[in-house]
């Protein structure tokens, strides 16, 4: 079976004493330590919205257009492993003056206590603001993560800056390393 939802919309508040409006929503319950393990098919989001408002410091980001799709789901609560396979991730949004438009791609995630390794992540970003503009793409055959400690292999990419200001207008620089 495949998770489908379309238009779905959020709003998340950090109030001023620093709590969030769905602090209620992340208690977790260790009265039922019965492990659970879920598989399904997939997961699609299509229009989705999400709103994050700071009400101390006032500032609002929105991200629209928000859309998400995986192949094969597997958890297992007990082990604490979580598996997804072909995840991509789009979204556009709102920062004050800023727009951006974000893309992530990745042919397998697998998660465990303590650990994380990925594969084939592609990542596209754009932040356009009245006066620069920067662009990255970035491309990670290889990701381990190992007790906080993470391990990019072979990371390739470029980062492009524009703006006015700058002596020639524009600055493209490769990314490369391990």
């Amino acid at each position: 079976n495949t998770v489908e939802l379309d238009g779905v919309r959020a709003t998340l508040i950090k109030r001023q004493d620093g709590s969030l409006n769905i602090d209620d929503l992340l208690v977790r319950d260790d009265t039922d330590p019965t492990p659970r393990q879920v598989a399904i098919s997939g997961v699609k989001i299509d229009n989705g919205e999400l709103t994050w408002l700071d009400e101390a410091s006032g500032r609002r980001i929105t991200i629209t257009d928000f859309q998400l799709s995986s192949g094969a789901i597997v958890a297992d609560t007990g082990g604490e492993r979580y598996q997804a396979q072909t995840l991509h991730a789009s979204a556009r949004g709102q920062a004050e003056a800023a727009t951006f438009d974000l893309s992530l791609d990745l042919a397998r995630l697998m998660l465990s206590a303590g650990q994380a390794q990925g594969e084939a992540l592609q990542v596209t970003a754009k932040l356009a603001e009245p006066t620069r503009q920067l662009t990255a793409q970035l491309t990670i055959p290889s990701i381990e993560g190992n007790q906080g400690v993470v391990t990019l292999d072979n990371l390739a990419g470029d980062l492009t800056l524009a703006s006015p200001k700058l002596p020639m207008k524009s600055l493209k620089l490769p990314i490369q390393g391990q």
